[in-house]
């Protein structure tokens, strides 16, 4: 189970996980995460809270930089990822073993923040 809390500003939208970011989940996330990039030009998400991310869910996080990148949007992922899920994502090839990454302008996450042209 997913659960959210979206806060918009100005030029910024807020979107904070709980629970599980799974194969479940991706269509109900992918949903409000569309929703949350209709305002600014950057979204910050906080992980903080997420207990559990599968490969589907990291694929949704692959996907998001990607739509907003075209969309001339920037990305981060707030401070405060639980360890493990840090691990996992390295392991995965999302950047360093670090808690901030931000892309825009072509960068993804996944070559550790470095364009794939």
């Amino acid at each position: 189970m997913i659960d959210f809390t979206l806060d918009h500003g100005s030029d910024e939208a807020e979107l904070r996980l709980s629970g599980d970011l799974t194969v479940e989940s991706a269509q109900k996330v992918r949903v409000i995460v569309l929703e949350a990039m209709k305002g600014g030009r950057l979204l910050s998400l906080d992980l903080s809270a997420l207990d559990r991310v599968d490969a589907a869910g990291f694929q949704l996080l692959c996907s998001l930089y990607k739509t907003a990148d075209c969309a001339g949007k920037r990305v981060r992922l707030a401070s405060g990822m639980p360890h493990e899920l840090r691990k996992a994502a390295a392991g995965a090839g999302f950047g360093p073993d670090g808690d901030e990454w931000e892309a825009g302008a072509g960068q993804r996450p996944w070559l550790g923040g470095k364009t794939d042209g």
